[in-house]
């Protein structure tokens, strides 16, 4: 099994700390970045083509939406997950054709399921 790569994209760089620390728990998870501006993310979301894409929704100063809006134009193959304290995303989220919703505060469970349903199937969530 390689490694699965993936980036996040969240202004809160303590809450963008803290989930990395959890997934990076799993060795086969490699962060390959994290950014607070939008327009970073998508030129090195092009250029590294990780297979995962964690977007924080919540913060109205890096739009998820239209973060997932270009990543799936663009690279579709890219798997978009949004997470967040507010689970009013989830359906906007998925409806918009986020690949998944992770919950927060994501505890190792949650986080645990999300990177292993991901490593397990490398097309789909």
């Amino acid at each position: 099994m390689s490694d699965t790569d993936y980036m996040i994209a969240d202004r809160d760089k303590e809450r963008c700390l803290s989930l990395q620390k959890k997934i990076d728990l799993y060795r086969r998870a490699n962060c390959v970045g994290s950014f607070g501006k939008e327009v970073e993310l998508l030129e090195k979301t092009w250029l590294e083509l990780p297979e995962v894409v964690l977007v924080y929704a919540g913060d109205f100063k890096l739009n998820a939406f239209s973060v997932l809006k270009r990543i799936k134009e663009v690279t579709p193959e890219i798997k978009v997950v949004f997470y967040s304290e507010q689970n009013n995303y989830a359906l906007d989220a998925y409806e918009k054709g986020a690949d998944y919703f992770l919950p927060l505060p994501g505890d190792d469970i949650t986080i645990g399921k999300l990177v292993f349903r991901y490593m397990r199937n490398k097309i789909s969530f």
